[in-house]
């Protein structure tokens, strides 16, 4: 695969390292202006391999201890979750292949996504420059409570969209407008702290020797919901 033989190009000279490297069909699914842009934007299409790369050995086990790693992208964070032993996920995709020995020392763990587009902007801009979610961020506002969500993180929304704040009923909705201290605890049954992804029960059974089961996240442009 030409994407492999490029992450490899990469990272070889760098010594130890550890490469998560998008499976076939993974590629396939990439948005075609996506990969457009990549085409036209070396700059970009370089950022996006380096955040598949990891300066150290990772091994599979290892990364069955979930937390965070860094990448060779600006130092992007990367997320590593265990889901009961069943599937270890990175930024949301499963690992389908691990441990494969790569040249010069590396590792190669295998994963069912692309962790691209690297995310440049938080949380709080995301949702600002989605122009998705004014219902929600009206709301927000008056609370201060995305200011609050300019400390520690990361976190997770569970986002209503415009549409379904709309089926509140107008006497609900009047209520929690006019006493903030409610309206706040509404919005943060909505938010968690920390780097949850979606379960994809759809996914396909995989061999007893990888991980099983994956999940995705979405986004905004190319700012992440966490």
């Amino acid at each position: 695969m030409k994407l492999c033989f490029v992450l490899l190009t990469e990272s070889s000279y760098i010594g130890a390292y550890t490469l998560f490297i998008p499976s076939n069909e993974a590629v396939s699914r990439l948005p075609s202006n996506l990969v457009d842009h990549w085409r036209e934007n070396n700059p970009d299409f370089t950022l996006a391999l380096l955040n598949h790369v990891i300066q150290d050995i990772i091994s599979l086990d290892q990364l069955k201890q979930g937390g965070r790693l860094t990448s060779r992208a600006n130092s992007a964070t990367i997320f590593v979750n265990n889901y009961n032993n069943e599937a270890v996920t990175v930024n949301g995709h499963r690992i389908v292949h691990g441990d494969v020995t790569a040249p010069k020392g590396g590792l190669i763990h295998v994963i069912d996504g692309t962790l691209c587009p690297v995310a440049d902007q938080d949380i709080i801009s995301t949702l600002r420059t989605c122009n998705k979610y004014d219902g929600f961020l009206t709301l927000a506002d008056v609370t201060k409570l995305l200011d609050t969500m300019q400390d520690d993180g990361p976190y997770t929304v569970f986002l209503p969209s415009n549409d379904a704040l709309t089926k509140i009923p107008n006497d609900e909705l009047s209520v929690l407008k006019e006493n903030v201290t409610l309206l706040r605890e509404f919005l943060e049954y909505h938010i968690v702290q920390g780097a949850y992804f979606e379960w994809r029960s759809e996914r396909r059974p995989i061999p007893d020797h990888s991980a099983s089961e994956a999940a995705h996240q979405s986004g905004c442009a190319r700012g992440r919901m966490l």
